[in-house]
């Protein structure tokens, strides 16, 4: 009958609107599990990210090391203890670590003899002028110093070229300094270059 029908629909009308609040609770429930799921996936994804990135990443510089006996002679320049007057710098065998050469204290007089025509090398010279006349009681002295670049004649072409990227290591180790003489490549260009240091120091007084 009609009425029985009715009653059918009612019902089956009644459950299908129960069963849809129970699907909708249930989707909702594995929305959010998803949801949360997917952020979980997502840190992860983040975390895994950063550490190859840290693994990945090169070493920050941290300055250019020297050996204990290069910091030594350099130091005794800078202070000129024991009379030092200047330090000559060359290249262990590996071709990029500094090592000491020869020291003076003679203001660089045999300092042009010491550079090696066949080698690329660094020197700091300490030069030291008096201040005022012979008269003064106290005569104050003013302390340059210079870097001299060299690279001798006989230097082979492929180290010429490696000196580029070594250079601003040298001048780092040798800082601070008031002047540089650039890739000077013989004798006499070097003894030329001492005595323009000495008398920028006498001018400066």
């Amino acid at each position: 009958t009609s009425a029985t029908v009715d009653a059918l629909v009612r019902e089956l009308g009644g459950g299908a609107v129960s069963d849809g609040r129970a699907g909708a609770a249930a989707s909702k429930s594995g929305a959010a599990a998803e949801v949360a799921t997917a952020i979980g996936g997502r840190h992860n994804d983040v975390g895994a990210h950063k550490t190859k990135a840290a693994v990945m990443a090169p070493p920050q510089p941290a300055g250019t090391a020297v050996s204990p006996a290069v910091a030594a002679a350099i130091a005794a320049v800078r202070k000129g203890s024991g009379g030092a007057t200047w330090v000559l710098l060359g290249y262990e065998a590996s071709g990029t670590q500094l090592k000491v050469e020869s020291t003076g204290t003679d203001g660089g007089e045999s300092l042009p003899a010491a550079f090696d025509p066949a080698s690329a090398q660094w020197a700091l010279l300490r030069t030291e002028h008096e201040m005022g006349s012979a008269e003064d009681v106290v005569r104050p002295k003013v302390t340059r110093f210079t870097l001299l670049s060299w690279v001798g004649e006989q230097t082979p072409p492929l180290r010429r070229a490696k000196l580029t990227t070594l250079r601003g290591e040298a001048q780092e180790v040798l800082s601070p300094f008031n002047e540089e003489k650039l890739n000077l490549s013989s004798e006499a260009e070097a003894a030329s270059a001492l005595r323009e240091a000495a008398a920028a120091a006498a001018a400066a007084c």
